[in-house]
């Protein structure tokens, strides 16, 4: 006769099955990582629900802490040497390894208790809790973003010196009023990273700067002491524009006078794609419209000093024809751009994009914009010129026709000064259908001047001439960056008037500095090149400081 097992040895069997194999398991490997002597938290990155990490080398008589970066996980901790489960469960699990310490810990982590599997990426996390550290860590120097970057994105990478007796790094922040240097709020604890000297913090405000220091704490959690003498700032981007989308476009009358409207692209998100005048990869467009009430309208943009403008027109929000044929960008940073539009519908609605060549989005990126019925400009000016003349500088210009012109305004401002002044008023001829010429000295001028004009007619209208450089060997130092754009090394010549230190740095667009060089000259002129192979592709901001100032340029590299 069979003998069959009785119920009770049934039940003791799928006791003893359940005892060996807990709750989950897997047979998804993502990576073998060894456990640190010195009690260093292990990290396993990347994980998703449904995988495992073998962690090797646990120690004897001493006690261990699984977790994940998602706390509702279930956790499945296993020997798998000796085959069976040492703790399963949610959120922190402990497991001490008494005399003698298990072969290998197999950690397998699952949505929930029912062994769930899913897509959402986690960090799992093996610690030593009893522990006993031999050294405790000294602060650390932030080492990104730089000191006062600013039009950082509201998710901010940070990163800090490593100390090798860090367990883990608590990052504290207060928001700044009035700036940086300014009054600092409540400093609270904002993220806590462990084993990693880089992290992402969250929830930040647009257009506020936050002042942050590092803490490096040891694994009992012994913080560092006096890390606030190490605090940086930063400020945010500002809140996109109202007009940073097509369907927000700002409203402008055309009128005869061609009434300037202040803009600004800082902080603008829009990506304006199509029928574009630049090959740069950042592209961030505010809008625009008017309802010509004319077949014809001039449209002008005045950059500033360093705003280069493109203007484009369409029909529509939703792919538009562009009107006029494309956009145009036919000046450069500080100069105004003109687009003459014909053969218009009176009654239609018309979208403008501004946006800088260069993708500036930053707080220089500001400008004018106005839309005229008074087309063409009256006075069409065939050349404008600018140099160094003695202890003078000397202007000259000539237009090839004039009608109901009447005055010409001269302005500068220096590198030091970006405010434009009028340094001196001429009457323009009024009518001519021949060339006229016209002159002037700037007789106290700064050692780097710009010059441009502002050129009236009878009618109160104005538009602006492009904008010249000045600079004054002998009196400054004068930089000059060639080619730009740049494929491979930037190439500057400096020229010196004198025994000088000059510093030469270049930053990216959100203030982070890449290089800074310092030189003690001697007069004369000196090539210099940098080497930016490991630049990404884009748009840079050179600075030279000297005794005679600070000259500012946008370089960008190809």
């Amino acid at each position: 006769m069979r003998n069959y097992p009785s119920l009770c040895a049934v039940l003791l069997v799928i006791i003893s099955i359940y005892n060996s194999y807990g709750q989950c398991n897997s047979t998804i490997l993502v990576e073998n990582l060894p456990l640190s002597n010195s009690c260093i938290p292990v990290v396993s990155e990347l994980l998703v629900a449904g995988e495992f990490t073998n962690f090797t080398g646990p120690l004897a008589n001493k006690t261990y802490e699984f977790s994940s970066t998602i706390p509702s996980d279930y956790i499945t901790v296993r020997d798998t040497v000796a085959n069976t489960v040492l703790v399963h469960g949610t959120g922190t699990l402990t497991y001490s390894t008494g005399a003698v310490a298990p072969g290998r810990f197999k950690v397998i982590v699952n949505s929930n208790a029912s062994c769930g599997t899913n897509g959402i990426i986690r960090d799992l996390i093996v610690r030593c809790a009893s522990c006993s550290p031999l050294a405790f860590p000294t602060c650390v120097s932030n080492f990104a973003p730089a000191n006062n970057a600013f039009d950082l994105s509201l998710s901010p990478q940070l990163s800090w010196d490593f100390d090798a007796n860090a367990y883990s790094y608590d990052i504290y922040m207060a928001v700044m009023t009035g700036g940086c240097p300014g009054t600092p709020g409540t400093y609270v604890l904002k993220a806590n990273f462990i084993g990693t000297t880089i992290g992402v913090v969250t929830g930040l405000a647009y257009g506020t700067t936050y002042r942050w220091y590092a803490v490096p704490k040891a694994c009992d959690d012994t913080p560092a002491s006096g890390c606030l003498s190490n605090a940086t700032c930063f400020t945010t981007l500002q809140l996109p524009p109202v007009n940073d989308s097509c369907q927000n476009a700002i409203l402008i009358s055309p009128n005869l006078n061609c009434t300037w409207t202040d803009g600004t692209a800082r902080g603008a998100r829009d990506e304006n794609l199509g029928g574009e005048c630049t090959s740069a990869t950042i592209r961030r467009t505010v809008w625009y419209k008017f309802v010509p009430g004319a077949s014809s309208i001039k449209i002008g943009v005045q950059g500033s000093a360093a705003f280069d403008a493109v203007i484009k027109v369409t029909s529509n929000c939703s792919n538009g024809s562009v009107i006029g044929g494309s956009c145009v960008n036919a000046t450069g940073p500080g100069q105004i751009e003109v687009l003459n539009l014909s053969g218009l519908s009176s009654s239609a609605t018309y979208f403008i994009s501004i946006y800088d060549y260069f993708g500036d989005t930053s707080v220089n990126a500001t400008f004018q914009v106005c839309a005229s019925t008074n087309t063409p400009l009256p006075i069409r000016l065939s050349s404008f010129n600018a140099i160094a003349d003695g202890e003078s500088n000397h202007l000259s210009w000539t237009t090839e026709t004039e009608e109901s012109s009447y005055k010409f305004q001269v302005e500068r401002h220096s590198s030091l000064d970006r405010d434009w002044t009028t340094i001196k008023e001429l009457d323009a001829a009024g009518q001519s259908s021949k060339p006229v010429q016209y002159s002037m000295e700037d007789e106290a001028p700064p050692a780097i001047a710009y010059y441009r004009l502002k050129m009236l007619d009878q009618n109160g209208e104005f538009t602006y001439s492009s904008t010249l450089r000045v600079a004054r060997k002998g009196k400054s130092v004068w930089t000059q960056v060639s080619p730009n754009p740049f494929h491979s090394n930037l190439n500057i010549s400096i020229d010196i008037p004198d025994n000088q230190m000059i510093q030469v740095s270049i930053s990216d667009m959100q203030g982070r500095q890449l290089d800074m060089y310092t030189y003690d000259f001697a007069k004369g002129t000196y090539p210099l090149e940098i080497d930016s192979d490991a630049w990404p592709v884009g748009l840079y901001i050179l600075q030279v400081r000297s005794t005679g100032g600070t000259e500012v340029m946008k370089v960008l590299k190809d």
